[in-house]
């Protein structure tokens, strides 16, 4: 357990004969203010004890991890594709990251996940692969539009939500299902009196 006992000690062990807000005389735990004229605070008001079972801490930390990978991403992605210019693509195949099932009926079902788009600058073709999202599922022949750098449009980014903040989504995707699951932890222990965990 974490706590702040200590700081509560210190006050006990200071020797006070002051009076307290309330007009009694100090109890073994009253702190005298240093500032002359105020009267002495209950060391019991000033001091609370802040504790925390030591098997959350493990979580607090990935908890305050995944802020900072977020912010992180964030900036990196959004940085990454400053000062790019626009153009348009086409969807001509798909990648390797893309899975391929089969239905009951033999038809072959792909989850069209990775993109390969091709586009078109100075009369050059240029290929950009997806990120591996892919929500919605692209299609073959879909229109979409590209971010390029003008000096290398070989570095380059379809601009679609998914594909241009892939890791911030994936980093805001635990941060909700860890604020999540700390709600129903909560209601769960106002129901029964403890927690899940």
């Amino acid at each position: 357990m974490m706590s702040l006992k200590t700081m509560t000690y210190i006050c006990q062990n200071s020797l006070n004969q002051a009076m307290q807000s309330d007009g009694q005389t100090c109890h073994s735990n009253c702190c005298a203010i240093s500032s002359p004229g105020l009267p002495a605070v209950d060391g019991g008001v000033i001091f609370k004890e802040i504790s925390m079972p030591a098997r959350y801490i493990p979580g607090l930390i990935v908890f305050i991890a995944l802020i900072f990978g977020g912010a992180y991403s964030y900036h990196v992605e959004s940085s990454y594709i400053n000062g790019m210019t626009t153009t348009k693509g086409e969807v001509v195949a798909f990648g390797s990251r893309s899975t391929s099932t089969r239905t009951t009926n033999d038809v072959e079902k792909t989850v069209n996940t990775q993109a390969i788009v091709n586009f078109v600058v100075n009369n050059e073709t240029y290929r950009v692969e997806g990120r591996a999202m892919g929500y919605p599922d692209w299609v073959l022949g879909q229109d979409v539009e590209v971010y390029f750098a003008k000096h290398n449009p070989n570095e380059a980014r379809i601009n679609r939500w998914d594909e241009i903040y892939f890791f911030t989504l994936i980093c805001s995707f635990f941060i909700s299902t860890t604020i999540l699951f700390s709600i129903i932890n909560f209601i769960v222990y106002k129901v029964r009196g403890r927690p899940l965990s």
